[in-house]
């Protein structure tokens, strides 16, 4: 994890940075030559605990910001696995590529079943809810070889996990479809409206509306 976070360059990363950052993933664990190359102060206070054997305390210090970020995606990361799961129960889907794995969209026979299941997000104290939802996430730690005390992270004073339940199906509401002519385009232009909670993504409404395929005969 430290190495990701250490040498793994962000995509906006100039070129000087990026190849400093090539060097120091080569002479990762030679700790004297990886000080010198790293980017920012945090960092190198980083590398002096991993060159010191205290890997834990390397984290320490990260600004709490950066970790709540990072501990909220692995949340999601793990979420999203019981979830797919969930999906996958309900019959076959439909899987899209995507940058960090595959997005499965469940089949329309599927979704209102997921409408009730409520997943709880990781934590030490998984938040009560439907069975199925705390079976499903407690399955995924298994195989991830987590418990859920696995997630108080003593040696972390400034971040911290919390569990919440997050519904396995949102329902847009108010969804609208509307055709608009375009007097400079040849095609027809398809406006699309509606409201989520906060938390959905709208990209993936749009996503599962371009699944769909009208019935025979239908333009």
């Amino acid at each position: 994890a430290l190495r990701l976070l250490l040498t793994a360059p962000a995509p906006a990363v100039p070129r000087r940075q990026r190849e400093q950052l090539a060097r120091l993933a080569a002479a990762w664990g030679q700790w004297e030559e990886c000080l010198p190359l790293a980017l920012f102060p945090h960092h190198r206070r980083a590398l002096a605990e991993l060159a010191a054997g205290r890997p834990k305390r390397a984290f320490v210090h990260f600004p709490p910001e950066q970790l709540s970020l990072l501990l909220a995606a692995y949340q999601s990361h793990l979420w999203n696995e019981a979830l797919r799961r969930a999906v996958s129960r309900r019959g076959p889907g439909v899987l899209l590529p995507g940058e960090s794995g595959g997005y499965l969209f469940p089949s329309p026979t599927g979704v209102a079943s997921l409408t009730s299941l409520a997943i709880p997000t990781p934590a030490r104290r998984l938040a009560a809810g439907n069975r199925e939802g705390e079976a499903l996430i407690r399955q995924v730690l298994d195989e991830a070889g987590l418990s859920p005390r696995d997630f108080a992270l003593r040696s972390l004073t400034r971040a911290h996990f919390s569990s919440t339940l997050r519904s396995a199906a949102v329902v847009p509401q108010g969804l609208t479809l509307t055709w608009l002519s375009s007097p400079t385009s040849p095609a027809d232009v398809l406006r699309v409206t509606f409201r989520l909670p906060a938390g959905a993504y709208a990209t993936m409404v749009v996503r599962a509306l371009l699944l769909v395929r009208p019935a025979a005969g239908n333009s």
